[in-house]
């Protein structure tokens, strides 16, 4: 009996070692996939050192360009240097953020006139079918125009003659106008703005059918901006856009 008992136990021991080596073999693979992880770390590390060492090169290229390579190179050690690059090009970075000029005030004559430019856009563009052509008209002054200038000289239409003649085509086709580019300008009452556009058939069209400039006169009545005449031009290959009008 007592043979029997020392006969399981040495059965149990057998069973116990052979759960111990089963852990080790985990044990060993878990530190084998650290091992790689750790590889990978090693490598993303130099990876990045090696980026560094280059933004670090552009740095001070850019620093020579402005007349400070020579203290940022020379006289800080090459990790102050690194520093001082960062801090520099932050520097930079924030002074070209701050010269962006402010969005208009909502109560500003510029905000007023450029929300009626976009509401002239807005009106006449859209899928094929019926436009809001009293909608157009509100937003012109009394005896406003509209005049395109080709090769063959212009031809100007009262809003009415406008609609006229667009409508067959805006019912028959989609038609999108939008502007890429704003210059405005305002003394008084009176206002010009400059509106670089493009249109397409389509929203969703990447590459635009057509460009060109608007030229929108506007005055101020009765508080509101409006309209008093647009004069437009087709891009071509002999009147590009120029690039003071060009998108930025």
């Amino acid at each position: 009996m007592d043979l029997d008992d020392q006969t399981a136990d040495l059965g149990d021991q057998t069973e116990d070692r052979d759960d111990q080596t089963e852990d080790l073999d985990d044990q060993t693979e878990d530190l084998g996939d650290q091992t790689e992880d750790l590889g990978d770390q090693t490598e993303n590390l130099d990876d990045q050192t090696e980026d560094l060492e280059d933004q670090t090169e552009d740095l001070e290229d850019q620093t020579e360009d402005l007349g400070v390579g020579f203290i940022v190179g020379k006289i800080l050690s090459p990790p102050m240097r690194i520093l001082a690059l960062l801090l520099l090009a932050a520097t930079l970075a924030g002074c070209a953020t701050a010269s962006a000029p402010p969005a208009p005030s909502p109560d500003s004559d510029e905000f007023r006139i450029e929300a009626t430019v976009l509401a002239v856009y807005n009106v006449i563009s859209g899928p094929a079918g019926r436009r809001d052509w009293n909608r157009f008209e509100a937003l012109f002054a009394p005896e406003g125009r509209l005049t395109v200038v080709g090769d063959k000289g212009p031809v100007s239409m009262t809003t009415k003659e406008f609609i006229e003649r667009v409508t067959p085509n805006v019912t028959a086709k989609g038609f999108f106008e939008k502007p890429v580019a704003t210059r405005l300008l305002i003394y008084g009452n009176i206002a010009h703005v400059w509106s670089t556009y493009e249109t397409r058939e389509a929203a969703s069209q990447e590459k635009p059918d057509a460009r060109g400039i608007n030229s929108f006169e506007m005055v101020r009545i009765g508080g509101e901006w409006k309209v008093q005449s647009i004069l437009w031009e087709k891009e071509d290959a002999a009147h590009p856009i120029p690039p003071q009008f060009a998108p930025q």
